[in-house]
């Protein structure tokens, strides 16, 4: 979910449409799919990383119901994935 997520807006990153951006990295068809398309098994996923993000927040609960995902397990998986890119901070700023 994470790595989508943060795939899923590249483009912003290397100031290419998504597309093109994606070109250049050998990922799997499901997640070119989720994250070209919004579409195939991981779609669902994304969706739930994207609603994470302020303003969107308010829909992750249901979003986690209709996955089955316990709303508890997806926080701290953010908390987790949150914590490490303070472990390794981009370099160059």
């Amino acid at each position: 979910m994470s790595l989508c997520a943060l795939l899923a807006q590249i483009d912003q990153l290397v100031g290419e449409p998504l597309v093109q951006a994606v070109k250049h990295i050998p990922l799997s068809e499901r997640v070119l799919e989720g994250i070209l398309t919004r579409s195939g098994p991981y779609a669902p996923y994304l969706a739930l990383a994207a609603a994470l993000e302020y303003p969107q927040m308010h829909t992750v609960p249901a979003l986690c119901e209709a996955q089955e995902l316990d709303i508890a397990d997806v926080n701290r998986e953010l908390l987790r994935v949150l914590s490490q890119s303070q472990l390794y901070p981009a370099r160059g700023r």
